[in-house]
């Protein structure tokens, strides 16, 4: 069958049937066996005449469906499901703007809904209302997942580089890459003017703004600067204060260059994020009766992880994978690789 308009987005199942978004902003249903027509279709408002890019949430036994309706300034959050009266239609069960972009498949539990924001933000929505709930500044790129997983979601980040001043307090800054020339010797009531790693996005990215101010740091010309004269997001520090600075090389040697981040539904934020050391992940993980998972790394290894992210066991199969691990029974598992093979192998 062929849609009225260009499809905006992915397919998704709903009650029985498909619903497809379509460029022009409708939702439309139909059955894939007959190849007729489900549901009258979800009419959105028009936002600005331009075309609708949906971002769908492939959402499993669920009776409605997350639409995501991208914008310049204010996007949309539907969850759209069949209404009976007057007549079967789908509609939107709930409805929540937001400002933020998105940059993620959205992951979905039973209570709420997360996905990763253009400005490198985890943010949860409450179902059923689409209430926002919180929101996380990763400082990283997201590179695997968002993924639900019973009432958990996890996913692989590889952090945005970074420096940290050690102050002799005990107090440890993560700061932006110092990119000034330090002082080999420098006097202790020399300043170093730093870019906090958690300033704001708009600040972080235009760093040229604080150019005279750092290299006035680095000489030590800045003594005479009052707090207020900083630029956003930045901080001025003693020498005779500073223990040391730790590059990041320095940094991803002594953890990992990932972190594994799990976010569960009970608890306003990251349950745990642990260092991950296997690389780069393939598909989604597995739950297991424990509470631990089960996740393949795409370099061959299959790890089976605690409740609280403490790798519990491991299966090395030194060949690249393609798949998540898939459970045959209690004891085995198949994965496929990259090559084609199907690795059946005993659980971890």
């Amino acid at each position: 069958m062929k849609l009225p308009d260009l499809a905006g987005g992915l397919p998704a199942a709903l009650a029985g049937k498909l619903v497809v978004p379509s460029a022009a902003g409708a939702v439309f249903s139909f059955d894939p066996l007959s190849g007729q027509w489900g549901s009258s279709p979800f009419l959105p408002s028009m936002e600005g005449g331009s075309d609708f890019r949906w971002h769908v949430n492939q959402s499993g036994p669920h009776n409605d469906v997350l639409l995501f309706d991208e914008r310049p300034k204010k996007s949309r959050l539907f969850r759209v499901g069949v209404v009976q009266e007057p007549t079967e239609h789908l509609a939107a069960l709930a409805q929540a703007d937001t400002s933020h972009r998105i940059a993620s498949p959205i992951a979905r539990t039973d209570k709420a809904a997360y996905w990763v924001t253009a400005s490198g933000e985890l943010v949860a929505f409450e179902l059923p209302g689409l209430r926002p709930r919180w929101s996380r500044k990763l400082y990283g790129q997201v590179v695997w997942g968002p993924h639900a997983v019973g009432s958990r979601v996890m996913l692989l980040v590889e952090p945005q580089p970074y420096d940290e001043v050690h102050l002799a307090s005990g107090e440890a800054i993560k700061v932006q890459p110092i990119t000034v020339k330090l002082p080999e010797n420098p006097r202790p009531d020399e300043r170093l003017l730093v870019q906090l790693l958690d300033a704001p996005a708009e600040i972080a990215a235009k760093p040229a703004a604080s150019k005279k101010a750092a290299k006035a740091a680095g000489t030590g010309k800045t003594a005479k600067t009052k707090e207020k004269a900083l630029p956003p997001g930045s901080r001025v520090l003693l020498w005779k204060d500073i223990a040391r600075i730790k590059r990041f090389d320095d940094l991803i040697a002594e953890s990992a260059a990932y972190r594994l981040v799990c976010v569960d539904d009970g608890q306003e934020g990251p349950a745990w994020s642990v260092p991950w050391r296997h690389g780069p992940l393939s598909g989604p993980p597995v739950e297991q009766a424990d509470g631990g998972f089960l996740i393949a790394s795409a370099n061959g290894a299959v790890v089976k992880l605690s409740g609280k992210g403490e790798e519990s066991g491991r299966a090395d199969l030194r060949q690249p994978l393609a798949s998540g691990p898939i459970p045959l029974d209690e004891r085995q598992l198949a994965v496929a690789g990259r090559d084609g093979t199907l690795h059946v192998v005993s659980i971890p």
